[in-house]
């Protein structure tokens, strides 16, 4: 477990002390991500590109002696999740009911649970805010329940969640980037295949900069639906189960524009997918830069989910000193831009790109340098770091 994920572990344990008056008997985390190449290639059954990032969820839980499902964050008051479905509750709701609801389809609870939780990862800027939601409870879950599965199973798992009771219909890129990372390695997915080849990246002179546009955006809002839907019939018009079996240049013969561009992106995608694999296994981080603008203008042009905000990013990036390439990142329409930088320049590009931004929107936005962390999993004492227990003499299953 990543040292640095200790003060979201607390005050996901301080925050279970204080709504269920506990031990929890288990804690997990979970690290948000970047995606460096792979723009919605997952549900095309595509390659992508990402690595876990040094922000988290984390969650405390632990058995009850009901049938239950409580759940509470941090300001929030608890909130009953199930086994009954609830009427409503905070935006996090459908994510925690999701995951357990996944879990008892398996087989029966034996009991319910008490589930508090806290994160660092920034809520809809497209750094898998929803996939850590989702695994830290899981990996959680799992271990209050005796229950095993491989990261694949429990990224599926976590997916299936988001799309079935999130209303979300997602791939799976967040999920297994988070489920399935190594410390220090960026992760080539490929989705047809189910597997995962981790690259060893010696990252030691660059870094991942990451900036906010300020525009939120929901995946459940119709438009990332719309671009799934039209994959889906440019495949049907091919003949092809998934844009990834297309054969080179098919997407020429797609009967309308739209179609068209958004089959021309998943083929040009998976390929600077290939090409970004390789020159990291070979050392040669200065020529991704490259790819990840291409990136950019595809997703911009033929995927057309950019926005004023992002674009500017990109283009303002450009000319400050020691960047490498960047582009959008995530479901689109908003979140943030990705860029690749020296690392004896971070800093000062990073305060740079922010200046500009606020010269030419007139409001100020954020920005974060990220390193690469490891996967999801159990934290290994559910006491928090730092804090003492309060009630040390309370007994939890």
């Amino acid at each position: 477990m990543h040292a640095a994920a200790a003060p979201v572990v607390e005050r996901a344990c301080e925050s279970f002390w204080a709504r269920f008056g506990a031990r929890p008997a288990r804690v997990a985390i979970a690290p948000g991500r970047i995606n460096i190449l792979g723009g919605h290639t997952d549900y095309n059954q595509g390659l992508a590109l990402p690595a876990a990032i040094d922000r988290w969820v984390a969650a405390a839980c632990a058995s009850r002696d009901d049938p239950l499902w409580r759940a509470a964050h941090e300001g929030d008051e608890v909130e009953v999740i199930g086994p009954t479905p609830p009427d409503r509750g905070p935006s996090w709701v459908p994510y925690l009911h999701g995951v357990a609801r996944m879990l008892a389809r398996e087989s029966p609870l034996p009991h319910g649970f008490d589930l508090a939780f806290a994160g660092s990862v920034p809520i809809g800027a497209g750094l898998g805010s929803s996939a850590a939601l989702e695994l830290a409870p899981a990996c959680a879950l799992d271990a209050l329940y005796g229950r095993t599965r491989t990261p694949w199973a429990r990224a599926e798992l976590c997916r299936k969640a988001e799309s079935r009771h999130a209303g979300v219909p997602c791939g799976l890129l967040d999920q297994v980037a988070s489920a399935c990372a190594r410390h220090g390695h960026w992760s080539e997915i490929d989705f047809e295949a189910s597997s995962v080849r981790p690259i060893p990246v010696d990252q030691s002179r660059h870094r991942w900069v990451v900036v906010d546009s300020a525009v939120r955006r929901a995946l459940a809002d119709g438009r990332y639906r719309r671009r799934v839907e039209e994959c889906r019939a440019a495949a049907t018009a091919l003949g092809v189960s998934s844009l990834r079996t297309a054969p080179p240049g098919a997407w020429r013969t797609l009967p309308t524009e739209i179609l068209q561009r958004r089959a021309r992106h998943v083929e040009s995608e998976n390929e600077r997918v290939r090409a970004g694999a390789a020159a990291a296994r070979a050392g040669a981080l200065d020529s991704i830069g490259r790819l990840l603008v291409e990136s950019h203008l595809s997703l911009r042009d033929d995927y057309q989910i950019g926005c004023p905000e992002l674009d500017f990013l990109v283009d303002a990036a450009a000319g400050i000193k020691g960047w490498l390439g960047g582009r959008l990142m995530g479901g689109g329409f908003g979140g943030v831009t990705l860029h690749l930088v020296r690392r004896h320049a971070a800093e000062a590009f990073l305060a740079e790109l922010r200046a500009r931004f606020e010269r030419r929107f007139g409001r100020p936005t954020e920005g974060w340098i990220l390193r690469s962390v490891g996967a999801a999993g159990l934290w290994p004492d559910p006491r928090p770091p730092r804090a003492s227990d309060p009630h040390s003499g309370t007994q939890t299953r």
